[in-house]
């Protein structure tokens, strides 16, 4: 079940997108993994790789309803694909 609020006349829910992998370096950068695994809910695996959450929230109002994506889409390009492999999608 989503995670729901309303703020005025709007609805705004969270929904479910499962979760993925990415490679610490490429989420945090040339800060050292010693530090930002310790702020990281997910514990990185062997090959540094954080699991985050794919979750796009959902506004609706009485005009209609508006999809925010959290970036990741269908729209990858092949050099993206690749660097990210088989770790991108995880069901819950």
């Amino acid at each position: 079940m989503s995670q729901s609020f309303r703020l005025g006349d709007f609805s705004i829910r969270w929904l479910q997108g499962g979760v993925f992998e990415i490679d610490g370096g490429s989420m945090f950068g040339v800060v050292p993994r010693v530090l930002w695994e310790q702020k990281c809910a997910s514990t990185p695996d062997n090959y540094n790789y954080v699991r985050l959450a794919n979750s796009p929230m959902l506004v609706q109002t009485v005009h209609g309803n508006v999809l925010i994506e959290t970036g990741l889409g269908n729209k990858l390009t092949e050099k993206q694909t690749a660097c990210l492999g088989e770790k991108m999608w995880h069901k819950f």
